[in-house]
């Protein structure tokens, strides 16, 4: 059997990526035999003895064994989690970086592997924006906090060598040969949609992320050794139109919400008016019953008063004759007379009473209802009112950062014609002289654009290289570059340089590159047929910051 640990810095991450790797390990082993504890009770015992504070210095790269008075214990525990498994191939777990990862288990068993995982810095800060609702001045606090914590996770992979793989979280399902895993197309899927998170909100922080240069040069130090780097499957302009997509999404729940309450709040206000009315009238029903008590009450009363009167009737009578059985008679006559008028008043009270709780229950009822009906309302109502903020926030964000530098990685799929397939350090150009890249709108100003050539067929291909920007209404925008070669014995990668003068444009643009020729290997000795031409590593735009009385100065010369 082995042991796999898979960490990762972030909780939501590890919880995610687990549910992938579960698969290779066993959840369901027999309990121990000596303490009848399962294995995931020993589990947390083990590791409840090693818990060190989060973020602390030290705690990942410099683990140490359980001390001498603990050794035995960790033995025994160890032997009883072992059992548990002994069924089973393989067998592990899931924490974050803040847990101490135990030592013992590569001595108790050499092929324990652990499993890191990591996650792209502008995705991680558009979900902490979502569930902490941060502002736009929190975004170099949350960058902070994925570099510390990565840091920590690379440290860690370094110092655990051939035992570790080093995964991005969408890439979880690349390491599937790594736990004897066959991936399913569907399981991969799920993995991605719950890792992507907020795409709109991750589409506008890619600039500024990339313009944190500590952020970045971690993060392409992780993509450079991890196993399961992260990649780009889509373009940026199918991208953008998927984020667009979502956002229109968004923006028809929203509106598809805000309608609803809007019938609510109508039905709420006929509802009212209707139990008002109904209030009204249950109010007039007790007031009528209410008089009906009062003279049944008063009936009462008279008929006390009527058996007075036959009773002295009755003396007068007995009185009057003189036989005892004619009084007795006439006695009893008058009895049940008055005995029958009380059965039947106290019978028509109580219906009254029963009538009266029974109004009073149902005008209850309707007040609940009322009341549910008005807090579904409000609920709907915040709801509203939350997610509109949200949407407001987002885009005063993007307002208020408007990008100033845009790079272009060949390596990626850009937008452009004139491009063969991406190699590790860029495209070439070809087959025709001609080749384009799409940009997006962008503000007015002087732009440094950077020309990162890898390599050339001919140095005389760059030295008459022509660059232009040509927009969308037709105008276009010549510049004037400046070649730096590397040495005689070394002249690529080199860089090429110019200066754009760019209005503002309310809609894309494009970078056109002409070449005098094309060139193929195959003609000069070699085997490729292609024709090329440079190979292009990126494009980098830079906004400058020109003083006014300097640019006046050169425009005079």
């Amino acid at each position: 059997m082995s042991i796999v640990i898979l960490i990762a810095p972030f909780a939501e991450t590890a919880a995610t990526a687990w549910t992938f790797v579960q698969k290779a390990c066993e959840s369901d082993a027999a309990p121990s035999r000596r303490e009848q504890l399962s294995p995931q009770q020993v589990q947390q015992l083990m590791l409840k003895t090693l818990r060190q504070p989060r973020h602390s210095a030290h705690a990942h790269t410099n683990q140490q064994s359980p001390g001498t008075a603990s050794e035995k214990i960790w033995t025994e525990l160890a032997s009883d989690q072992m059992l548990g498994y002994v069924d089973h191939a393989q067998y592990g777990w899931c924490q974050t970086l803040g847990e101490h990862t135990p030592s013992f288990c590569q001595r108790f068993d050499p092929e324990t592997r652990f499993v890191l995982v990591y996650e792209e810095p502008t995705a991680f800060a558009a979900q902490v924006i979502v569930h902490d609702n941060a502002r736009a001045q929190d975004l170099q606090r949350i960058l902070q906090n994925w570099h510390e914590h990565h840091s920590h996770l690379l440290d860690l992979f370094y110092a655990l060598g051939a035992d570790a793989v080093l995964v991005h979280a969408l890439q979880i399902h690349r390491i599937a040969a790594f736990l004897g895993l066959n991936a399913s197309k569907e399981e991969t899927q799920a993995v991605r949609q719950e890792i992507l998170g907020n795409r709109v909100l991750t589409q506008l922080l890619e600039p500024l992320t990339a313009a944190n240069v500590q952020v970045q040069t971690l993060w392409q130090e992780i993509q450079a050794v991890a196993q399961g780097p992260l990649e780009f499957s889509l373009p940026p302009l199918q991208m953008a139109h998927e984020v667009l997509d979502q956002y229109i999404q968004q923006q028809a729940g929203l509106e598809a919400e805000r309608q609803l309450s809007d019938q609510l709040g109508k039905k709420l206000a006929d509802l009212n008016l209707d139990k008002q009315q109904e209030g009204e009238e249950l109010l007039a029903q007790l007031h009528q019953m209410q008089i009906k008590l009062e003279n049944l009450a008063l009936a009462n009363v008279s008929g006390e008063k009527e058996v007075e009167q036959l009773r002295q009737f009755e003396a007068a009578y007995e009185s009057r004759f003189v036989t005892e059985s004619q009084a007795q008679q006439v006695e009893e006559m008058a009895k049940a007379h008055a005995f029958a008028q009380c059965d039947a008043l106290n019978h028509e009270k109580a219906q009254l009473r029963q009538q009266l709780i029974d109004a009073q229950d149902e005008g209850d009822l309707l007040l609940v209802q009322l009341h549910e009906v008005q807090e579904e309302l409000e609920h709907y109502f915040l709801k509203y009112q939350v997610q509109r903020e949200q949407v407001k926030t987002v885009v005063d964000f993007w307002l208020q950062h408007p990008p100033a530098e845009v790079w272009v990685d060949m390596r990626r799929t850009p937008d452009g014609n004139g491009w063969y397939e991406a190699e590790a350090d860029g495209r070439w150009s070809g087959p025709d002289t001609k080749s384009t890249l799409e940009f997006p709108p962008l503000g007015a100003g002087q732009y440094l654009v950077e020309l990162e050539i890898a390599d050339a067929m001919a140095p005389e291909l760059v030295a008459s290289l022509q660059l232009s920007a040509q927009l969308d209404d037709g105008q276009v925008l010549p510049m004037d570059l400046v070649h730096e070669f590397g040495p005689a014995d070394q002249l690529y990668p080199m860089l090429s340089t110019g200066i754009l003068q760019l209005p503002a444009t309310q809609d894309g643009w494009h970078l056109r590159m002409a070449l005098p020729s094309v060139i193929c290997p195959a003609e000069h000795g070699g085997t490729d047929t292609r024709h090329l031409g440079v190979r292009l590593q990126g494009v980098r735009l830079s906004l400058q910051q020109v003083d006014q009385s300097e640019n006046q100065a050169e425009i005079q010369a």
